[in-house]
């Protein structure tokens, strides 16, 4: 069950970044902002899809996995029509990439080095989006279940990340090694037969070593021995691959493939033979930050501690009145830029390119017309 939601998932994320990357296709005009935004608007429709596609696939895995615990399903939310990043819209971010690719033309670099950079970035923000996709539709599920009388939290078993002097660091390897022979010989909740009406204590973070090139990094190893009560799981980190699985009384599956995958990659995380990326990961502490856009974020915290950004904006989830207004903000954008490129036609130029981004703008906005009036 849980290859195949993973499997699912990165196939959606792949089949996503192909689609944009065809639609993008051979274009060059990194620099031409008008054209640019057309081409990101006929972009949107396709990540939106995607979105709700992740959203589904999520709902389905955890539903499934809640059955399994004999946990009762939640009452069913539909997917929701939301951008999860916090005040920013598609149009925005879906046009970074281009930026990057005209940054490299404007220091000397060639068209083929700026469109790698395009890739680069486009493949980062299609990531970020499907993991915090991912994370708000798990959120909402764990909200359900709280409302409908199916959690048992215990505050006292709580992992808390939260605070700077008190971040958590990597167990030693002998800590680590304990910590696995304690599960595989005392621990036994997966062979306890499995009885309805069971409740959810809590939640664990599941790695993927296979799923990533150098295996799990440290973030997800120093999270992946914990278990949570509610929101310190949903912090994520860039490229990460872990999944999630509900703990009951009754079985914690996570730990199981949890013990057994550090087991397996203990010489890579502890730099057997004189490796580096292991011993940087013995240093590593580990706390929970807060990033403006993508909300709480893993991150590696210095032992000289955290020093706070002036003039940060703090994450604030987005809600559906928020949505509106984007959508209303991205509408008007759009119309500018459709007078900009009208204006153009007469001024020479690739005429045929200004035609074809006037025709994917006047596409987007009569979507958009038909959003904003339901």
């Amino acid at each position: 069950m849980l290859e195949l939601h993973v499997k699912r998932k990165r196939s959606l994320t792949e089949r996503l970044l192909r689609i944009l990357l065809g639609l993008w296709g051979n274009f060059s005009q990194w620099s031409d902002e008008d054209l640019v935004r057309a081409r990101t608007s006929a972009s949107i429709p396709h990540v939106e899809s995607a979105l709700r596609e992740i959203q589904k696939e999520t709902r389905q895995f955890q539903f499934r996995a809640l059955k399994e615990l004999g946990v009762a399903a939640p009452k069913y939310r539909p997917p929701i029509d939301l951008y999860p990043r916090s005040r920013v819209d598609l149009l925005e971010v879906y046009s970074r990439p281009a930026r990057d690719a005209a940054k490299v033309l404007e220091r000397g670099g060639t068209p083929e080095q700026a469109a790698a950079a395009f890739e680069k970035r486009l493949d980062g923000i299609v990531e970020a989006d499907v993991i915090i996709a991912d994370r708000d539709e798990l959120k909402r599920i764990q909200d359900q279940l709280e409302a409908d009388g199916l959690t048992e939290y215990s505050e006292d078993e709580d992992a808390t990340l939260h605070d700077d002097d008190n971040a958590t660091e990597l167990m030693s390897r002998e800590e680590m090694e304990e910590w696995i022979d304690r599960f595989e010989e005392d621990y036994g909740r997966e062979n306890q037969p499995i009885v309805n009406g069971e409740r959810v204590i809590g939640w664990r973070r599941v790695i993927r070593p296979e799923l990533s090139r150098h295996g799990s990094c440290g973030l997800c190893v120093v999270a992946a021995t914990q278990w949570y009560t509610r929101g310190d799981l949903q912090a994520i980190h860039h490229l990460c691959k872990c999944a999630t699985l509900p703990v009951t009384k009754s079985a914690d599956p996570g730990l199981r493939w949890n013990a057994e995958d550090l087991r397996r990659n203990l010489d890579e995380i502890y730099g057997a033979g004189g490796g580096t990326a292991g011993k940087k990961l013995k240093r590593i502490r580990v706390a929970v930050r807060e990033h403006g856009e993508l909300g709480p974020m893993l991150a590696y915290s210095a032992k000289r501690g955290w020093q706070p950004v002036e003039g940060f904006k703090p994450y604030t989830p987005p809600n559906a009145s928020v949505q509106k207004e984007r959508l209303s903000g991205r509408r008007d954008e759009l119309n500018a830029t459709l007078d900009n490129l009208r204006r153009r036609l007469d001024g020479g130029g690739d005429q045929a390119g200004i035609e074809h981004a006037i025709w994917e703008i006047e596409q987007s906005l009569k979507e958009l017309d038909v959003r904003l009036a339901a």
